[in-house]
């Protein structure tokens, strides 16, 4: 009885050690209209790599000529899709929203984690 006691402490001990999902940066800088723009987003924490069948983003307005690619479109770990660039040329002056929503691979103790986030890009005229 003992033994199955450590063996509940242990795996409670596991469960409670994994960390939130955090993503950064928390805002994304200002654009400049038809000016080059490039932001960096990582995803950490959680259960695990964030699952590509999870993962889900927009764009609005679809027609902002701002785009969102993984930083290493050559890496294919399981952290491919922790690390976004977000990038192109403001086509538009108003404000760019993009929203990022998805799950991490759950593990053996502990079910997926889930995030979303929504970054409001604030494009304003070139000087």
């Amino acid at each position: 009885m003992k033994k199955l006691s450590r063996i509940f402490a242990v795996c409670f001990l596991l469960v409670g050690c994994i960390s939130k999902v955090t993503i950064t940066p928390d805002k994304l800088p200002e654009a400049k209209l038809e000016q080059p723009y490039y932001a960096k987003i990582e995803i950490k924490g959680g259960s695990g790599p964030v699952s590509a069948g999870g993962l889900s983003y927009s764009i609005t307005p679809i027609d902002s000529g701002i785009e969102l690619d993984v930083c290493d479109p050559e890496d294919k770990t399981f952290f491919t899709y922790n690390c976004f660039i977000v990038k192109g040329i403001p086509k538009i002056l108003h404000n760019i929203t993009l929203t990022i929503k998805g799950d991490m691979v759950g593990t053996m103790y502990m079910g997926s984690s889930e995030f979303d986030k929504t970054y409001v890009i604030k494009v304003k005229d070139a000087d």
